[in-house]
């Protein structure tokens, strides 16, 4: 397994092959299920985390007003993209999915922040 990334100009791209989540798998002792055991691969946004200058790479995150914001749009392409992706976000009052009834797809995906619901890996997930 091996992946590759590109995060030049205006596009995040990610490629290459990762972990397929095994959800016959047996959890390790503090994750609960299969997804906190394996979970594959990311691409990772903080929509405000400056450059250490040291380093180049990005420093502490800081705190971000979103409140201007709705959600997030983007695109999925390739020619062997998972059937099974989700989105995610997360601030200061924990994490929010994608539900399974509006999975990310190819083409063009948008999710307003709405749309999302806590614990989305689980059958019905929680409303937010």
């Amino acid at each position: 397994m091996g992946l590759t990334e590109d995060f030049m100009g205006a596009d995040a791209c990610i490629k290459g092959t990762a972990a397929k989540v095994d959800l016959k798998c047996t959890p390790v002792a503090t994750d609960t299920d299969c997804y906190g055991t394996f979970w594959g691969a990311a691409i990772g946004l903080n929509l405000n985390q400056p450059n250490d200058p040291t380093t180049m790479m990005g420093g502490d995150p800081m705190p971000f007003d979103a409140s201007a914001l709705t959600g997030f749009a983007f695109d999925i392409e390739g020619a062997a993209v998972p059937t099974s992706l989700r989105f995610k976000i997360e601030n200061a009052s924990g994490e929010f999915c994608s539900p399974p009834a509006k999975p990310v797809k190819l083409g063009a995906n948008t999710f307003l922040f709405s749309d999302l619901m806590t614990q989305c890996w689980k059958t019905g997930g929680v409303e937010r």
